[in-house]
């Protein structure tokens, strides 16, 4: 939850609106340039000047936030929650309260839930849904509203249909995926050119490559985001490239930000230890992560870095420096799936083969040829035999190799039998999305409902997720 943390925070904070410029007046964008630049000075100087009351406290609400997205410690949190509080009151009697009200609910729903509290951030979810309701009886023509419209679309449309019955009990809509991106597109187009609602819209447009199946940008947004002096959009901009395997690019956009953002920022070196990392890099990889953890005041991310310095170590072939690395990692608390998941990566450190951990980076910084290589002059442990033809597989997927992929997925689907670990389920979703691609929908369905089965252990929320939209995507096509 807390590595997309930044990311889906602002996803689904919605500024406002073009047709009655709400946020868009010279000192309310201002303020807003302000806090996407986390300049404290200027938003400072900025807030005294908005003289709207409830604006100025949905503003400060907004600086919070994004105070804890930068550092999500534990007075941070205090704060935001304290700002938060004041905000809802604060809009009691604006003309929109209610497209603020939900807009303020929604982000402590994300607040809380990268607090690990589950339960409270899922009340917050249906009272900001709520309220939008309330908005969308009320002027359902306010800008404001389009934008909370698309995300709720994208957000409802990604809920498992194992919870759907108990979503419509609490009253949320189905959600439309393809209509949400179609209505954050609408609202980027109004306010792009505004500063401040302008950053902020990028990122939420953003989300469509984190919950698309296709994950595609446009080349205009690509832009724009590439050469956006907010640290929080450089930062959505590198998480992801990291999940489309495109470390090269986040190299040259890494090498472009001004050096005075990391420090604003930190999460910007974990991001830069980690592409050096992949492209085998192990001293940059361990610099970068040490001043990320000299100068980051949160929690997010703190586990990640130590698995990144122990990683370093044994590409360095230092075994016992590794070791120490995996040992502070794994001792750290969880409370998110991220942490968990990186948790159990560190407790396998002592038996990590450090060839598959080339082969595994390599494929994550987009160099597949090369990690097809070392997969191919490497003779696996048994404990590795899994991992081993899943690499494989993803090697070749890459490359365009279909046929060759389709038999290792099929190669780890076979041999998984009771293992917990995520290559059986995700080897037979990636078999289904291969013959979806050909035009097979029937094998498709019997590999998704292969994939549901098997999906009893690592990532197993993710998956699901990824085998619902897999099956919304055929029927869609019928």
């Amino acid at each position: 939850m807390r590595k997309i943390f930044v990311m889906l925070c602002v996803c689904v904070s919605c500024i406002l609106n073009a047709q009655e410029n709400v946020l868009s007046s010279e000192k309310c964008s201002e303020t807003m340039a302000a806090i996407y630049s986390l300049d404290e000075a200027k938003f400072t100087t900025n807030l005294t000047q908005v003289t709207d009351k409830a604006l100025a406290a949905y503003l400060t609400e907004y600086w919070a936030l994004m105070k804890y997205t930068s550092a999500n410690n534990k007075q941070n949190y205090k704060t935001y929650m304290q700002k938060s509080d004041d905000a809802l009151d604060a809009v009691e009697d604006h003309k929109y309260e209610y497209t603020l009200r939900s807009n303020i609910l929604i982000h402590r729903c994300l607040v809380d839930m990268s607090e690990g509290n589950m339960l409270s951030g899922g009340i917050q979810f249906w009272k900001s849904y709520r309220a939008f309701k309330e908005g969308e009886e009320k002027y359902p023509n306010y800008d404001g509203q389009l934008m909370l419209r698309g995300i709720y679309n994208i957000l409802l449309s990604q809920i498992p249909d194992k919870w759907r019955g108990l979503a419509g009990f609490f009253g949320f809509g189905k959600g439309d995926l393809k209509k949400g991106f179609e209505q954050i597109s609408a609202y980027r187009e109004k306010v792009k050119n505004v500063v401040g609602v302008g950053e902020e819209s990028l990122v939420v447009s953003f989300a469509n490559f984190f919950l698309s199946q296709e994950q595609t940008v446009s080349a205009e947004m690509a832009t724009a985001m590439k050469s956006s002096k907010s640290p929080l959009v450089l930062y959505a901009y590198l998480l992801s490239m990291g999940r489309k395997q495109r470390g090269a690019e986040a190299d040259e956009v890494l090498q472009s930000i001004d050096s005075k953002l990391f420090t604003t920022f930190p999460l910007l070196y974990q991001q830069k230890s980690k592409f050096a990392l992949r492209r085998l890099d192990a001293d940059n990889c361990i610099t970068y992560a040490d001043k990320f953890l000299r100068i980051y005041k949160g929690i997010a991310c703190l586990n990640d870095a130590y698995l990144l310095k122990g990683y370093a170590y044994l590409l360095k072939g230092d075994a016992a420096q590794a070791q120490q690395f995996g040992d502070k990692c794994a001792a750290m608390s969880a409370s998110s799936d991220v942490d968990k998941r990186t948790q159990a990566d560190a407790k396998r450190m002592a038996i990590t083969d450090v060839e598959m951990l080339k082969a595994r980076m390599q494929f994550e910084y987009g160099n597949f040829s090369e990690s097809r290589k070392i997969l191919a002059s490497m003779t696996p442990k048994p404990s590795d035999i899994l991992e081993y033809h899943f690499r494989i597989g993803r090697a070749e997927d890459m490359m365009g190799n279909r046929a060759a992929a389709n038999k290792s997925y099929q190669q780890v689907v076979s041999l998984s039998g009771n293992d917990k670990r995520y290559f059986g389920p995700y080897a037979a979703v990636y078999q289904a999305e291969i013959k979806m691609k050909a035009g097979d929908k029937a094998a498709a369905k019997q590999l998704l409902a292969k994939a549901k089965s098997m999906n009893n252990g690592e990532f197993s929320k993710e998956i699901d997720q990824r085998i619902a939209i897999d099956l919304r995507t055929i029927e869609e096509q019928q």
